[in-house]
């Protein structure tokens, strides 16, 4: 980054920010008027959503439209209902952009207005949500999954993306080793993206099969240059490098190496032993199968442990359970599971089908449990913290933070439990005109720094 971030909230310019009338079909800009405006990002959200509250004085004598935090005259009401098309630039002090224009343009989700004043002045506060495009055409029945899908899993999901919902933003997809066959049933397009993130395996790891099972479906804020949908593995994503680090000081200066201070922290940790033991994400899982076509029985177990492979993980190592209890080789959990051999084989025509009917579709075992568990010890450790507006992080982004341990002691050292590597899961920022601010909703799987 350019200049350190400062202990303090930041600044944002809102360059655009217009609406575009379903009535009159003229476009009015509100960016003088804004007096909070919320941008969202979710891991868990197939869209970037946005809220904004703006005051509305109507028109002046000379038919100019006054949305500002001013008093105005006018007697017009800003027809505004849902659906409008909505263009929004955003721009922060280290020239990190969020461009909501052209095929990244926003949606009007959600309206709510409320006036006050006398009988010669008026005021409106108009509430509005908005969200991309795709949520509406998400329910549009002639745009649901119908066909035959085959081969690999984020092929498809590339493919489901533009074919069927026709989403003309940018697509980035961690690339799958397993193919997955699977009639589309009618299901919406984020509902599927979404199923398939559960069947996926990503490519060009050297790990054993399965064990790095899980993807996430979600979307980023536009920059200019990439956001748009994403199709990730939780595992390759723990791998990247931190894009900022960030240190919580008991004064304004920011040491060497770091991006900025954090204002303000909230923990979240959640270890449930009973959770836990019930869903097996810390222990042994044994999976019974049965393959219809050979009426073959089969089990297997498979341990938790096997997922750390220290590349992969926020932390050093998963939350240890007590020894004297014995439950590092006991299983808690049993799954029993049929193959679906020979319902969706491979082929495009009956001669090939018939040859590969016999063929498993995908390994349930190597699968769906693994990945299972990896949703489950994504959640383990989360924390919140709040920084100056910082335009630049996207959920997904890895992030390092450092705090003090809790001491009495007047020099105090880092935390090598609270501190350490994150994964973004949820952020938030919001801009006022007296200073803006990202909030992060951090995650990570494992423990020490």
């Amino acid at each position: 980054m350019g200049k350190n971030l400062a202990a303090s909230g930041g600044e944002v310019d809102i360059k655009q920010f217009e609406i575009t009338s379903n009535y009159n079909k003229k476009t009015t800009d509100i960016s003088g008027g804004v007096m909070e405006l919320f941008v969202w990002e979710s891991l868990f959200d197939s869209t970037v959503r946005a809220s904004v509250i703006y005051a509305d004085t109507g028109y002046d004598d000379s038919g100019s439209r006054q949305i500002s935090n001013t008093e105005g005259g006018g007697n017009s009401d800003f027809v505004n209902s849902a659906g409008e098309k909505t263009e929004l630039v955003i721009e922060d002090l280290y020239k990190n952009k969020l461009v909501f224009t052209g095929d990244y343009h926003l949606r009007v989700s959600k309206n709510k207005r409320e006036a006050f004043g006398g009988p010669h002045t008026t005021k409106t506060l108009v509430a509005t949500e908005f969200y991309s495009k795709e949520c509406i055409d998400n329910e549009d029945s002639e745009k649901r999954v119908v066909k035959k899908y085959q081969y690999k899993t984020s092929d498809n999901v590339k493919l489901i993306l533009t074919d069927v919902l026709g989403t003309p933003k940018n697509i980035t997809v961690d690339k799958s080793k397993n193919d997955y066959n699977f009639l589309g049933g009618r299901e919406k397009v984020f509902q599927q993206c979404t199923w398939l993130s559960r069947v996926s395996v990503p490519d060009g790891v050297s790990a054993p099969n399965g064990v790095l099972a899980g993807y996430l479906f979600y979307e980023t804020a536009y920059d200019g240059t990439k956001g748009g949908y994403n199709f990730k593995s939780i595992d390759l994503l723990f791998s990247k490098s931190p894009v900022r680090k960030y240190i919580m000081t008991a004064t304004n200066e920011i040491p060497p190496g770091y991006s900025g201070n954090i204002l303000n922290h909230f923990e979240h940790v959640s270890i449930d032993l009973q959770r836990s033991l019930v869903a097996g994400d810390q222990t042994k899982r044994k999976l019974e199968t049965i393959n219809p076509y050979n009426v073959e029985f089969a089990q297997n177990d498979f341990s938790a442990k096997s997922q750390n492979l220290d590349w992969n993980n926020g932390g050093k190592d998963f939350w240890k359970l007590a020894e004297d209890l014995n439950l590092k080789d006991k299983i808690t959990r049993i799954n029993t599971k049929a193959y679906d051999t020979g319902i969706v084989p491979t082929g495009l025509n009956w001669k090939e089908q018939k040859k590969e009917s016999k063929e498993i579709n995908y390994d349930i075992g190597d699968i769906i449990r693994q990945a299972t568990n990896r949703f489950n010890q994504l959640f383990t450790y989360q924390i919140t913290i709040i920084i100056p507006c910082d335009l630049g992080l996207h959920v997904g982004d890895v992030i390092l933070v450092d705090f003090p341990e809790i001491s009495q002691k007047e020099v105090r050292e880092i935390s090598k439990n609270k501190s350490g590597i994150y994964m973004i899961m949820d952020l938030a920022h919001r801009i006022t005109r007296t200073g803006s601010y990202t909030s992060l909703h951090l995650t990570r799987d494992s423990i020490f720094r």
